[in-house]
């Protein structure tokens, strides 16, 4: 039963509410009817209600002596024959309570049983598995002394193998140091013998050859005479060459730094004086296009008043336009300043770089793009050097800076 209840405590519920249910029909159950065949009377109407014990006893005795000896024995009988049939439900329901309590236990034994032969099937298996994990670790540890033992005997053999080749690799050497020491001993004796035949012909050649050889220093040290006066000579007009070619130099060199830095010295004073005069130039230029822009905006206003200013499609003006082109050309000129020709190259070269700025002249690092080559790469290289090296570039303010954000610049030197 408490394994039922474990497993399912709703059905136990269930079971007991049904028992008592049973129970209570079984004490309490009345035949409120009464039967229609007394004379062809019209049935009675009762009213009947359950109550406890005492009242249905009052009840049951008030119907008694209200019916007539016939009705009340049948009453009786049919009473009789209701306590028989609420017993025999009684005992039933006994019945089955019991069988169903026998079966929650033979079912809680049977559930024990069963959880005990899992428990134990379990362990056994525990177990097993435990033996097998035994008997494979001393496997495992007998196929690991196997090994062991197979890479001793191994590394034995390979021991054996190398001391028996170190000693035919000696006795190899010593037969062939002996072989060696032989074939030399042979080759000194032969060297001897050859020795003295070529010491005898030589002593023979020896003194033919000094006779030719006195007379040959003779001629020789007359020889060695000339060509030392003649070297010494050379020697002497190379120096002289060589110092005049080495003065040379040095005056061009001196000539040219001279030259240069009178040109650095020129170039600085002439980009002060042009920077001064452009400077001048250009504010006094812009200072006359305001004024001619104030008079042309207030001749159009004078002329068009009801023309709302900016709305004329967005294009450039052609002051504005002129104000671009002058920008470029102060720009130009001071690249200009900045630009050196290289080295053997020629003129009417040009360059177009496209150009992204600060509002202060800045150009804006990795900003700058070749987008026409002049088919030179010394002259462009130049020219972008000389780009960088003329920052600030001046633009102008305003909503004209707008055109000098991105440009592009076309450099002529």
């Amino acid at each position: 039963m408490l394994q039922i209840l474990r497993r399912d405590p709703g059905a136990l519920y269930w079971s007991l509410g049904l028992h008592l249910l049973f129970a209570l029909l079984l004490f309490v159950g009345v035949r409120f009817t009464q039967d229609a065949s007394n004379g062809g009377d019209r049935p009675r109407v009762v009213q009947a209600s359950v109550l406890g014990d005492p009242a249905l006893s009052a009840r049951v005795q008030e119907v008694r002596e209200r019916l007539d000896p016939e009705a009340r024995a049948e009453a009786e009988r049919r009473a009789a024959e209701e306590a028989a049939r609420r017993e025999a439900e009684r005992q039933a329901a006994a019945a089955r309570a019991e069988a169903e309590r026998r079966a929650a236990e033979e079912a809680a034994r049977r559930e024990a049983e069963r959880r005990a032969a899992e428990e134990a099937a379990r362990r056994e298996a525990e177990r097993q598995a435990a033996a097998a994990r035994a008997e494979a670790e001393r496997r495992a540890a007998e196929e690991a002394a196997r090994r062991e033992a197979e890479r001793q005997a191994a590394a034995a053999r390979a021991e054996a193998e190398r001391r028996a080749a170190e000693e035919a690799a000696r006795r190899e050497a010593e037969r062939q140091a002996a072989a060696e020491a032989a074939r030399r001993e042979a080759e000194r004796q032969a060297a001897a013998a050859r020795a003295e035949a070529e010491r005898r012909a030589a002593e023979e050649a020896a003194r033919r050859a000094a006779e030719e050889a006195a007379r040959a220093e003779a001629e020789r040290q007359a020889a060695a005479a000339r060509a030392e006066a003649e070297r010494r000579a050379a020697e002497e007009a190379a120096r002289r060459e060589a110092e005049r070619r080495a003065a040379e130099e040095a005056a061009r060199r001196e000539a040219e730094r001279q030259a240069a830095a009178a040109r650095q010295e020129r170039i600085a004073r002439e980009s002060e004086q042009m920077a001064a005069l452009e400077q001048q130039r250009f504010e006094d230029e812009i200072a006359r296009e305001a004024e001619r822009l104030e008079a042309e905006a207030a001749e159009t206003a004078r002329r068009s008043p009801s023309v709302v200013a900016g709305g004329g499609g967005g294009g450039l003006s052609s002051a504005e336009q002129r104000q671009i082109d002058y920008y470029k050309g102060v720009i130009g000129d001071r690249v200009r300043q900045h630009f050196a020709y290289p080295p053997g190259m020629s003129e009417g070269l040009s360059v177009e770089f496209e150009v992204r700025v600060t509002s202060a002249g800045y150009i804006v690092p990795g900003s700058v793009a070749m987008q026409r080559s002049s088919g030179t790469p010394a002259f462009d290289q130049a020219a972008l050097a000389a780009l960088w090296r003329a920052e600030p570039l001046p633009v102008p303010s305003g909503a004209l800076f707008d055109q000098f954000r991105e440009f592009t610049f076309t450099f002529r030197p």
